[in-house]
Protein backbone atom coordinates (compact mmCIF):
# COMPACT_ATOMS: atom_id res chain seq x y z
CA UNK A 1 0.00 0.00 0.00
CA UNK A 2 1.19 3.43 -1.14
CA UNK A 3 1.17 6.11 1.32
CA UNK A 4 -1.12 9.11 0.05
CA UNK A 5 0.10 12.40 -0.08
CA UNK A 6 -1.02 13.68 3.03
CA UNK A 7 0.44 10.84 4.72
CA UNK A 8 3.94 11.82 2.73
CA UNK A 9 3.87 15.32 4.14
CA UNK A 10 2.64 14.40 8.22
CA UNK A 11 6.21 12.10 7.51
CA UNK A 12 8.07 14.75 6.44
CA UNK A 13 6.60 16.96 8.76
CA UNK A 14 7.84 14.89 11.69
CA UNK A 15 11.43 14.31 9.87
CA UNK A 16 11.28 18.33 9.97
CA UNK A 17 10.75 18.18 13.16
CA UNK A 18 13.83 15.62 13.47
CA UNK A 19 15.90 17.69 11.72
CA UNK A 20 15.25 20.96 13.21
CA UNK A 21 15.49 19.39 17.27
CA UNK A 22 18.75 17.73 16.06
CA UNK A 23 20.14 21.31 13.98
CA UNK A 24 19.64 23.24 17.29
CA UNK A 25 21.46 20.70 19.66
CA UNK A 26 24.42 20.90 16.91
CA UNK A 27 23.87 24.81 17.11
CA UNK A 28 24.40 24.71 20.76
CA UNK A 29 27.20 22.06 21.14
CA UNK A 30 29.26 24.50 18.53
CA UNK A 31 28.56 26.93 20.69
CA UNK A 32 29.46 25.58 23.64
CA UNK A 33 32.62 24.11 21.79
CA UNK A 34 33.48 27.63 20.03
CA UNK A 35 33.95 29.09 23.45
CA UNK A 36 36.04 25.85 24.53
CA UNK A 37 38.41 26.03 21.70
CA UNK A 38 38.59 30.16 22.09
CA UNK A 39 39.90 29.49 25.68
CA UNK A 40 42.52 26.85 24.39
CA UNK A 41 43.39 29.16 21.87
CA UNK A 42 44.16 31.61 24.22
CA UNK A 43 45.92 29.67 27.03
CA UNK A 44 48.13 28.10 23.77
CA UNK A 45 48.82 31.49 22.62
CA UNK A 46 49.96 32.61 26.19
CA UNK A 47 52.14 29.42 26.56
CA UNK A 48 53.97 30.10 23.43
CA UNK A 49 54.52 33.64 24.13
CA UNK A 50 56.35 33.14 27.62
CA UNK A 51 58.28 30.16 25.70
CA UNK A 52 59.13 32.75 22.49
CA UNK A 53 60.57 35.26 25.86
CA UNK A 54 62.46 32.28 27.26
CA UNK A 55 64.29 31.96 23.74
CA UNK A 56 65.10 35.11 23.77
CA UNK A 57 66.92 35.31 27.12
CA UNK A 58 68.93 31.38 26.21
CA UNK A 59 69.75 33.21 22.97
CA UNK A 60 71.42 36.49 25.14
CA UNK A 61 72.81 33.88 27.23
CA UNK A 62 74.44 31.49 24.66
CA UNK A 63 75.59 34.83 22.47
CA UNK A 64 77.80 35.17 25.64
CA UNK A 65 81.48 33.62 25.01
CA UNK A 66 82.06 33.21 28.94
CA UNK A 67 80.06 29.90 29.13
CA UNK A 68 81.96 26.71 29.91
CA UNK A 69 81.22 24.32 26.63
CA UNK A 70 79.68 21.99 29.01
CA UNK A 71 77.11 24.47 29.84
CA UNK A 72 76.70 25.59 26.57
CA UNK A 73 75.88 21.98 24.83
CA UNK A 74 73.52 21.40 27.58
CA UNK A 75 71.53 24.52 27.15
CA UNK A 76 71.96 24.01 23.32
CA UNK A 77 70.33 20.75 23.91
CA UNK A 78 67.53 21.91 25.98
CA UNK A 79 66.79 24.90 23.24
CA UNK A 80 66.35 22.25 20.63
CA UNK A 81 64.09 20.21 22.97
CA UNK A 82 62.40 23.70 23.58
CA UNK A 83 61.86 24.25 20.01
CA UNK A 84 60.46 20.82 19.36
CA UNK A 85 58.10 21.34 22.26
CA UNK A 86 56.80 25.01 21.21
CA UNK A 87 55.58 22.88 17.76
CA UNK A 88 52.92 21.71 19.85
CA UNK A 89 51.50 24.51 20.43
CA UNK A 90 51.32 25.03 16.00
CA UNK A 91 49.96 21.19 16.33
CA UNK A 92 47.23 21.52 18.15
CA UNK A 93 45.72 25.09 16.79
CA UNK A 94 46.01 23.19 13.62
CA UNK A 95 43.91 20.17 14.84
CA UNK A 96 41.70 22.76 16.58
CA UNK A 97 40.94 24.94 13.65
CA UNK A 98 40.22 21.03 11.43
CA UNK A 99 37.95 20.62 13.95
CA UNK A 100 36.12 24.17 14.19
CA UNK A 101 35.59 23.63 10.00
CA UNK A 102 34.00 20.28 10.54
CA UNK A 103 31.78 21.69 13.43
CA UNK A 104 30.44 23.96 10.93
CA UNK A 105 30.23 21.62 8.15
CA UNK A 106 27.86 19.80 10.15
CA UNK A 107 25.95 23.21 11.08
CA UNK A 108 25.55 23.98 7.53
CA UNK A 109 24.28 19.70 6.34
CA UNK A 110 21.92 20.69 9.10
CA UNK A 111 21.24 23.95 7.52
CA UNK A 112 20.61 21.83 4.17
CA UNK A 113 18.64 19.02 5.83
CA UNK A 114 16.05 21.78 7.49
CA UNK A 115 15.73 23.42 3.60
CA UNK A 116 15.32 20.01 2.21
CA UNK A 117 12.56 19.18 4.53
CA UNK A 118 10.55 22.56 4.16
CA UNK A 119 10.38 21.63 0.44
CA UNK A 120 9.06 18.59 1.05
CA UNK A 121 7.01 19.24 3.57
CA UNK A 122 5.31 22.57 1.20
CA UNK A 123 5.60 20.29 -1.94
CA UNK A 124 2.71 19.73 -4.13
CA UNK A 125 4.59 16.51 -5.94
CA UNK A 126 3.91 13.17 -5.86
CA UNK A 127 4.78 9.74 -7.13
CA UNK A 128 7.94 10.12 -9.29
CA UNK A 129 8.51 13.96 -8.56
CA UNK A 130 8.48 13.76 -4.70
CA UNK A 131 10.95 11.08 -5.24
CA UNK A 132 13.22 13.07 -7.63
CA UNK A 133 12.84 15.70 -4.97
CA UNK A 134 14.18 13.75 -2.84
CA UNK A 135 17.08 12.63 -4.83
CA UNK A 136 17.86 16.49 -5.45
CA UNK A 137 17.65 17.27 -1.53
CA UNK A 138 20.24 14.02 -0.79
CA UNK A 139 22.40 15.14 -4.06
CA UNK A 140 23.00 18.82 -2.19
CA UNK A 141 23.83 16.96 1.16
CA UNK A 142 26.37 14.82 -0.36
CA UNK A 143 28.16 17.66 -2.20
CA UNK A 144 28.55 19.12 1.08
CA UNK A 145 29.84 16.30 2.41
CA UNK A 146 31.93 15.37 -0.06
CA UNK A 147 33.76 19.42 0.12
CA UNK A 148 33.84 19.00 3.68
CA UNK A 149 34.65 15.44 4.42
CA UNK A 150 38.03 15.64 4.57
CA UNK A 151 39.79 13.41 7.66
CA UNK A 152 42.20 15.40 10.15
CA UNK A 153 45.25 16.20 8.42
CA UNK A 154 47.65 16.47 11.50
CA UNK A 155 48.63 12.75 12.11
CA UNK A 156 51.18 14.02 14.76
CA UNK A 157 51.31 11.28 17.18
CA UNK A 158 53.69 12.70 20.12
CA UNK A 159 56.35 14.96 20.20
CA UNK A 160 58.83 12.64 18.72
CA UNK A 161 56.98 11.52 15.78
CA UNK A 162 54.09 11.71 13.71
CA UNK A 163 53.83 13.19 10.35
CA UNK A 164 52.17 16.89 9.84
CA UNK A 165 50.14 17.61 6.99
CA UNK A 166 49.57 21.79 6.16
CA UNK A 167 46.23 22.65 5.59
Amino acid sequence: MNPTHEEKIRLVSMLADFVNATADFVTKEQDADLESFGRIQNILSQAATELRQCFLEINSVLAGSDIRSDIREKLEAQYRTSIRVLQFEDIVQQILEHSQKQKFALVEAMRVLHKATDELKYSAAEGEEFYELVLECKKELDELIATHGQLNPVKQTSLESGDVELF
